[in-house]
């Protein structure tokens, strides 16, 4: 509930795909010309973003276990 509040901002797509359980963590997919899609993350509030798996080939669509240690992506 609330007002909405930018939380990223970005010159290219960006794709939320989930939530840490304890709602500190915001996983999302970027794009970059030079490396295509790559995993970033979030951290909440008021994090720096920080990559998880940017690499030449395309990583995207990641989701966190239950328990948020493990992540799983294409």
């Amino acid at each position: 509930p609330g007002s909405e509040k930018m939380l990223l901002r970005s010159p290219f797509p960006v794709n939320p795909t989930d939530w840490s359980a304890d709602g500190r963590l915001l996983v999302y997919s970027a794009y970059d010309p030079r490396t295509s899609w790559d995993i970033w993350m979030l951290p909440l509030p008021g994090g720096t973003p920080f990559a998880y798996a940017a690499t030449e080939a395309e990583e995207r669509n990641a989701t966190l276990s239950p328990d948020g240690r493990y992540v799983a992506f294409n």
